[in-house]
């Protein structure tokens, strides 16, 4: 049973989402956005869970009928820096122009830690990026070998990352995995909304 179908069924069910988003601290739409993924996907499902479990509501009850799946947003991080030699090497960067050499951009806590940062003090941060990806995430996969092979600023950029030929329908196959899996998210991405994307994506 789809979220939104209940929601339409049981107007109960509206109450549990606003209790929910409440004990978490967050938006009312950002907090219905996760749960309809919980449902959509099965990710998310165990702190979902027990949010509703603090918050006294029976929507607890009903995300734990929910099968879960495995990827999250760092099987997602490994994928992409798996195609983007580039990522790793700037991050690691950033931490040791800020005398943080313990730095590990293969560590999930570290990795995590740097980008709840940025979403807590540093919002724009991860807008300004958002923004950037935004205004070509829709591009087509053929587009975009096209222009490897015709324009050298773009085929120079990628090869500056370490993206070959070859990696680019890699590239858009993961961003049409992070289409299905993560829509409302990647809408957000669209918008120029790191932040909100992150708190979303970060959940399920």
């Amino acid at each position: 049973m789809r979220i939104n179908q209940i929601i339409k069924e049981d107007a109960g069910q509206i109450a549990d989402v606003a209790a929910m988003a409440a004990v978490a601290g967050m938006a009312y739409p950002i907090m219905l956005a996760m749960v309809k993924g919980a449902f959509k996907t099965g990710r998310g499902l165990l702190k979902l869970r027990k949010i509703a479990q603090k918050a006294g509501v029976k929507l607890a009850d009903k995300l734990g009928a929910v099968e879960p799946l495995e990827e999250d947003w760092f099987d997602i991080y490994k994928k992409y820096t798996g195609i983007d030699d580039a990522l790793k090497g700037n991050l690691k960067d950033i931490h040791n122009n800020w005398n943080m050499q313990d730095f590990d951009p293969d560590s999930e806590a570290d990795v995590e830690k740097f980008i709840q940062g940025q979403a807590d003090h540093n919002p724009e941060y991860l807008d300004y990026f958002a923004k950037l990806a935004g205004k070509y995430i829709d591009t087509p996969n053929w587009q975009a070998q096209i222009a490897y092979d015709v324009s050298p600023s773009v085929r120079d950029g990628m090869l500056k990352r370490g993206i070959t030929r070859d990696e680019v329908p890699k590239l858009f196959n993961l961003r049409d995995k992070i289409k299905t899996d993560h829509p409302e998210a990647y809408e957000l991405i669209k918008q120029g909304k790191g932040t909100e994307a992150w708190k979303l994506i970060s959940q399920q």
